[in-house]
């Protein structure tokens, strides 16, 4: 087993598809999307990027070309079985995505670091009520519930994992793991809130509801509401005033009755993002669907590439 890990992480740093998808991908999306549609919005849901990249390009592809090599094609008439591979594949990668996460978070708190102690300016703010910030970037990392933001996290590579299995059981071909997992890996992330504002979909009557076939949804919207918190509403005094969110606490995602709450984008009030149904959803689906895909991933998964 000590074997097979060290053919995979030999494997992963000479590839230019794993450190990519680890350690760059996700900067780009948290750099210019953050940059463009406010650090306040994206932030939290963002984190999530990194882990479904990797788990839907880099990790599918790397497998696929384990099951073709003639070292791997040996273990099939070996006591180890499939199941175990695809354990320590999983583990690997679970690590490799933690890592990542974290190192997206701290790169796009280094980028974002002018708004640690103030926040952005909304445009879209009523002149005569005075400028609106944003919640400062120091303010809302007070305020994150990280215990709550890592069971998310932990939730999204989970079912991450278990449908990049799915990829790699049922593709015939890394082009075919390629046509499917880039399309997949798109549509959720403009679907679970990571590359647009949740405020922005859910304001959207298609957008929301269409967004409950994203398999990442529900944990990402865990990260979202942990990372954000509790809001409160401004109160403006006229157009010299500078009037500043508030963050006043930590959102609990166990706490169904509560509903999730978050700043209309580019705008002045709240909006329910979760409501009691959501907010269960929300820990129950990540479970359901890790469940799903890991069963058919482990049926369908063959020694063979043929």
């Amino acid at each position: 087993m000590l074997a097979i890990l060290k053919i995979i992480n030999l494997h992963f740093w000479k590839s230019f598809f794993g450190p990519f998808f680890a350690f760059v991908f996700p900067l780009i999306f948290v750099a210019l999307l953050g940059s463009l549609l406010g650090y306040d919005q994206l932030f939290g849901g963002s984190m999530a990027i990194a882990s479904m990249s990797i788990a839907l390009t880099a990790m599918p592809q790397a497998i696929f070309e384990f099951k073709r090599s003639a070292l791997l094609k040996r273990i099939g008439v070996t006591p180890i079985k499939p199941w175990m591979f695809l354990a320590v594949s999983a583990g690997f990668y679970f690590v490799v995505m933690i890592v990542s996460s974290f190192w997206t978070l701290a790169v796009g708190i280094g980028i974002f670091s002018q708004y640690m102690n103030e926040g952005k300016e909304i445009m879209e703010a009523n002149p005569a009520q005075g400028a609106f910030l944003s919640a400062s970037l120091g303010q809302t990392l007070a305020n994150v519930n990280w215990a709550g933001f890592l069971w998310g996290l932990i939730m999204n590579i989970f079912v991450g994992i278990s449908l990049g299995f799915v990829l790699v059981s049922t593709s015939k071909s890394t082009l075919a793991i390629q046509g499917l997992g880039i399309p997949i890996l798109i549509l959720c992330q403009f679907l679970s809130a990571q590359v647009l504002p949740l405020p922005m979909i859910i304001n959207v009557e298609f957008m929301k509801w269409i967004s409950y076939l994203s398999p990442f949804r529900y944990s990402t919207g865990l990260m979202i509401e942990s990372f954000t918190g509790i809001m409160e509403q401004p109160v403006f005094g006229g157009p010299e005033v500078v009037t500043q969110i508030e963050i006043i606490g930590s959102a609990n995602i166990f706490d169904i009755n509560t509903p999730f709450e978050m700043i209309k984008y580019k705008g002045t009030t709240l909006v329910t993002m979760f409501d009691k149904t959501d907010k269960v959803l929300n820990l129950i689906m990540p479970i359901v669907f890790t469940g799903i895909f890991t069963g058919i991933a482990v049926k369908t998964f063959k020694w063979s590439a043929r």
